[in-house]
């Protein structure tokens, strides 16, 4: 158990915007209230909700230091609003559908803060969850200004900042309506007199499936995202396309339909190939539906490779995630590599791929296989 702070550690003021958030909300205020750490300001906006939100807010007043509750422009116009009412020295945005990881987060950034006066800012990782399926995985690295110019982006239920931040840069810039959060940490980075940290912890629970993180909601974000991206470095869109709805879907039916009516699955064709033992390439939900498709008809998974820095040494369905730098010293255990990404960027990871390996390994990926069934 963590040792409290003195009450004399900085105020940390949370701030939720909410807007028609009667399923998840309580949940999120609960986290908040649960913490060990005292000296928390917390501030809900409200959008003007026409569900249960708002009842729900009022039942839970005592744990609300601030509520407002009122049209709004937007989750970033409503962030402002928490910012301009805030009396504390760090702020941190905890979305309604989203909640606190455990009841020490808090009092943990709490003393990072004290331990650290230089620190402007932090962040810290997220576990992103589907709450209608035990699907999950880890956000969140040690980030630079290249990582972010190469389309690498952050979540903001990690980010952690000073009050004088959001007065130097007049908090966030209501143009873009998705991914205002990426624009205010780029000025944080951007900005050589601030000091940057961060802390190896999860401290937020960031349930998929919200405004920004839906298949159309991904796509108008990633537009966002390029384009700020390129205000701010002048660079080329660096973060992709996701494929067509119809396009995966036909896919994804197309597979289920040979593994009901003919019993036959992407292993399957890979045996038929002999190709009797692989590596995975993407941990995500397709991945794991490949993994579940190989324990089926045969097909060994030494291991899951990906990208994501924040996933590496974790196991998922038993199996372990690696870098691809794996591939350097043990290409040879493998038959070959199965690309599980549903974006269009299958010729980067094969390119990737064979960088690492060389260009003598065979690489396929899911959506070719199933087109081979």
């Amino acid at each position: 158990m963590n040792l409290m702070l003195p009450i004399r550690g900085p105020k940390i003021s949370i701030i939720t915007a909410s807007y028609n958030s009667e399923s998840t909300i309580k949940q999120t205020i609960q986290s908040v209230s649960e913490q060990t750490y005292s000296n928390i300001e917390y501030i809900v906006i409200d959008g003007g909700s026409i569900d249960r939100t708002k009842d729900i807010l009022r039942a839970n007043r005592s744990s609300i230091s601030h509520l407002v509750s009122e049209p709004d422009k937007g989750i970033y116009d409503a962030f402002n609003k928490g910012v301009s009412k805030s009396t504390g020295d760090i702020i941190y945005f905890l979305n309604s559908d989203d909640s606190l990881y455990d009841q020490y987060v808090i009092e943990d950034i709490a003393r990072f803060f004290v331990e650290h006066p230089e620190a402007d800012f932090l962040c810290a990782k997220v576990l992103a969850k589907e709450f209608n399926s035990d699907f999950s995985y880890k956000m969140g690295k040690y980030m630079t200004l290249d990582d972010f110019k190469s389309g690498q982006t952050y979540p903001h239920q990690g980010f952690f900042a000073k009050k004088k931040l959001f007065e130097r840069y007049k908090g966030f810039n209501l143009k873009y309506k998705l991914a205002a959060d990426l624009d205010f940490m780029l000025k944080c980075f951007e900005d050589n007199n601030n000091s940057f940290h961060f802390l190896d912890r999860i401290v937020a629970l960031f349930r998929l499936g919200g405004a920004s993180n839906g298949s159309s909601g991904r796509q108008d974000t990633i537009n966002e995202a390029n384009f700020i991206l390129r205000e701010h470095f002048g660079v080329e869109d660096q973060l992709t396309a996701i494929a067509p709805k119809e396009e995966l879907q036909g896919l994804y039916k197309s597979w289920l339909e040979k593994l009901l009516l003919n019993k036959r699955g992407i292993s399957s064709v890979l045996k038929d190939l002999n190709v009797n033992r692989i590596a995975i390439f993407g941990a995500m939900k397709t991945g794991l539906y490949l993994l579940e498709d190989c324990l089926q008809f045969g097909v060994e998974v030494l291991t899951f490779l990906d990208n994501n820095q924040a996933m590496h040494n974790e196991f998922t369905r038993g199996v372990s995630i690696q870098s691809p730098d794996w591939l350097r010293s043990h290409h040879s255990q493998i038959d070959g590599v199965v690309i599980s990404v549903e974006g269009p960027v299958d010729h980067a990871i094969r390119n990737q791929i064979f960088s690492i390996a060389g260009s003598e390994i065979k690489v396929f990926t899911w959506k070719e296989l199933i087109l081979l069934l």
